[in-house]
């Protein structure tokens, strides 16, 4: 009779411990389902062949960055888009620190990818302004998962465009005693700015020398400019931006001109 008593009582307590499902909507407390948030900071991938699924490295802002496993691709619930620099929001399985096992992840905040170098809008004042033309550009990105994608652009010097984007100068905007000046304003700021100049009857002459011209900041609006030596001129910039942790950056030469029309008070 002891031995059935035992027998029964480790089934009961099988029955009450060992046997726990999740309900619909509750997690599964059982065998410790965890939720958090953080950003992505490393993306290791499986190579072909190998055992380990692909995992990622999570800043939650609470200690050191936690290491989690992926599920296969196409598991639902689980955001495949996801790479370095996304803000995510996931559940895992909180097992093993070297092996949480992802069981549902939401990208609540996408990493900011820049796949070709930002436009480049040139102005005088608040009215007058001009989208410049682009150029020449080296460029590339990371998918923040180890890949990327590189591309490389060349074209002529901006005296041989059939057309460059011009940006018209009114006599009203005239300075008397000082420099003109024309604002560089970026979809997103270079990190070094260079600029270049020809007189407007250069058009076309493909030896034509440039002429240096600084490039300034101004630091109340903290947008770069130039001043302009000639009302009748072609301007070359050329942007570089370094490469940050969004894994980002690249060079890109743009062009403009600017011209007085014909005036009549």
């Amino acid at each position: 009779m002891r031995q059935w008593a035992a027998i029964l009582g480790a089934l009961l307590m099988f029955t009450l411990t060992g046997c726990a499902r999740e309900e619909p909507g509750q997690r599964l407390t059982a065998v410790g389902i965890d939720t958090c948030t953080g950003v992505v900071t490393d993306y290791f991938t499986r190579g072909d062949g190998e055992a380990f699924a692909d995992c990622i490295e999570v800043d939650t802002g609470d200690g050191g960055p936690l290491l989690f496993t992926l599920p296969e691709a196409g598991t639902p619930g689980v955001d495949a888009e996801v790479g370095i620099g996304d803000t995510i929001r996931l559940e895992s399985d909180g097992g093993d620190e070297a092996y949480r096992l992802v069981r549902s992840l939401e990208v609540t905040e996408a990493r900011s990818v820049q796949k070709e170098p930002p436009a480049l809008t040139v102005s005088v004042g608040e009215k007058t302004r001009a989208e410049a033309g682009k150029g020449s550009s080296s460029w590339s990105y990371s998918d923040g998962r180890g890949g990327g994608c590189s591309i490389e652009s060349c074209a002529a010097s901006p005296l041989l465009w059939a057309e460059i984007p011009s940006l018209p100068l009114s006599p009203a905007e005239l300075p008397h005693d000082t420099p003109l000046r024309v604002y560089l304003q970026f979809d997103r700021a270079p990190d070094s700015l260079e600029a270049a100049y020809w007189s407007g009857d250069c058009r076309g002459q493909s030896d034509a020398e440039s002429v240096s011209l600084p490039a300034l900041l101004d630091e109340t609006s903290g947008c770069f400019y130039i001043e302009l030596p000639d009302v009748n001129c072609i301007y070359e910039i050329h942007a570089r931006w370094d490469e940050g942790p969004e894994g980002w950056g690249g060079t890109a030469w743009y062009a403009f001109r600017t011209e007085l029309p014909a005036y009549n008070p």
